[in-house]
């Protein structure tokens, strides 16, 4: 989807921006707090260590694990719930830490956190990485924290526990948390495709983008020209009801197909995110030659053709190798 390029060495970044950062951290799965021994407990460290002890004390209360279902299992088995959960998590760890630093903390401490997030931001395996990759980290601290925030302002804290006991499901709930938590996500499907591709493909994937996956696609990628407008795209966005996106893999010759099927809540939201889209897909792919060439090792994958179609209240988008697959799949959906 043009977000990272295929060089993009995943695992060496997180690598890198963990050990550059960490300073201590709380282990859900052995319940305990870790602190290395050359950490130097200034204010940052005072701060994190707050940050940390609010994780131990939710993971006591309502056994994020194995209740609330906050785990590397069910986390695969439904990534657009847990990327809902972790924000209200880091967004309530995030608003108390920040309250006891407020509270508690001393002038030293305020300009300890200070230097250290400049120097957090300043740091080169951030300041390379891709976009969508930056803000998608950023999530939990920003608009879950917003989340959590809202509750706070509507009823305190026990507003805010009380959200552990029926958990945002979706990060458009987060987003939005004024539809939190009576707007749900509804039900999106896709038929088999296989029988249109043919031999050689096989299924890899089929998932939730959800709201907030939606918007980095318009607003994060790697080609800085299809990048909407953030305002323009949070607009074409909002309205999201659900869907669905399945990705098709060829091994012989390392080719993609994705299909990304959304419902929205109403035909005017549909048609909005139907024009932002357009105009998306028409900088990301209406090339020269000549730009072809240059970018084609960024696109991966064998993307080289991009199909969109509206229909009522739905929108359908087909990544594939050529215009004849994209249209065979399309013509399939419809």
């Amino acid at each position: 989807m043009g977000l990272i390029s295929p060089t993009f060495d995943l695992r060496d970044f997180y690598q890198k921006m963990y050990a550059e950062q960490a300073v201590g951290f709380y282990d859900f799965e052995n319940h305990e707090m870790v602190i290395p021994q050359s950490a130097k407990f200034d204010g940052m460290a005072r701060l994190t260590y707050a940050l940390e002890f609010v994780y131990a004390l939710l993971d006591q209360n309502f056994d994020l694990d194995r209740k609330l279902g906050f785990s590397n299992k069910k986390c695969d088995e439904n990534p657009e719930r847990c990327a809902a959960i972790r924000a209200m998590i880091k967004g309530d760890a995030s608003l108390a830490s920040a309250t006891w630093l407020k509270t508690f903390g001393t002038a030293q401490d305020q300009a300890d956190v200070a230097q250290a997030t400049q120097r957090y931001m300043e740091m080169p395996v951030l300041k390379n990485a891709p976009p969508a990759l930056i803000e998608d980290l950023l999530f939990p601290d920003t608009v879950g924290t917003q989340f959590v925030n809202y509750l706070f302002q509507r009823g305190g804290w026990k507003a805010v526990n009380q959200a552990y006991l029926d958990p945002p499901v979706t990060t458009e709930q987060v987003m939005h948390p004024e539809r939190y938590p009576a707007d749900k996500p509804q039900e999106v499907t896709l038929p088999d495709l296989l029988p249109v591709l043919g031999a050689g493909w096989a299924l890899l994937d089929q998932d939730t983008m959800g709201e907030w996956a939606t918007l980095l696609m318009l607003t994060a990628g790697i080609d800085p020209e299809a990048r909407l407008n953030v305002n323009e795209a949070l607009a074409a966005v909002t309205g999201w009801g659900g869907d669905i996106y399945t990705v098709y893999f060829n091994d012989a010759n390392g080719q993609s197909v994705l299909v990304l099927k959304t419902k929205w809540e109403t035909s005017k939201d549909a048609r909005e995110f139907y024009a932002a889209l357009g105009t998306h897909i028409t900088a990301r792919f209406d090339l020269t030659e000549q730009e072809y060439e240059k970018i084609r090792a960024i696109l991966g994958s064998g993307i080289a053709h991009a199909q969109y179609q509206l229909k009522d209240d739905v929108t359908f988008y087909v990544l594939s190798p050529s215009k004849e697959i994209s249209q065979a799949v399309l013509k399939a959906l419809l």
